[in-house]
């Protein structure tokens, strides 16, 4: 009985180490997917300041500062606006890893990895799948909020 099980135990950890080795050989998807460093964001964006035209129209778009890599502020209506973090989620680490709208100004792309994403910040192509960093906004008067 004694040797039985030294033979049993001896094949359960050759399956073992082996299953361990393929575990470790395989590649590793959640590298891809980088976390994006914490920022404090508290902003307050003048909704009338010549220079952002852009989201002085529904689905109008704004590139300002702050945030890691800048962030995108998008307009759905007068009382509702997004704002988006400029550092892509798919490889956040690369320094190309960052986000701008794309000339037909119909989704955000990452200039880096080619991924794409829609203005609710859902990836709809390429490589991505993690959504973009999204920051609070609130409107009061003429001053957009931005924070996290």
């Amino acid at each position: 009985m004694k040797a039985f099980a030294l033979i049993l135990f001896s094949q359960l950890s050759q399956c073992l180490v082996m299953a361990l080795f393929i575990c470790s050989c395989a590649p590793n998807v959640q590298n891809q997917d980088d976390v994006i460093p914490y920022k404090i964001v508290n902003i307050q964006l003048d909704l009338l300041d010549i220079r952002y035209p852009g989201i002085r129209n529904d689905n109008g778009t704004a590139l300002i500062d702050g945030g890691v890599k800048g962030i995108i502020v998008y307009r759905e209506n007068a009382q509702n606006y997004r704002a988006f973090e400029r550092n892509s989620p798919y490889q956040s680490s690369k320094p190309c890893a960052v986000l701008t709208i794309d000339p037909s100004g119909f989704y955000i792309k990452d200039t880096c990895s080619k991924s794409t994403f829609d203005f609710t910040g859902q990836p709809v192509a390429g490589p991505a799948r993690k959504p973009l960093l999204q920051y609070k906004t609130a409107v009061n008067q003429n001053i957009l909020y931005i924070s996290n």
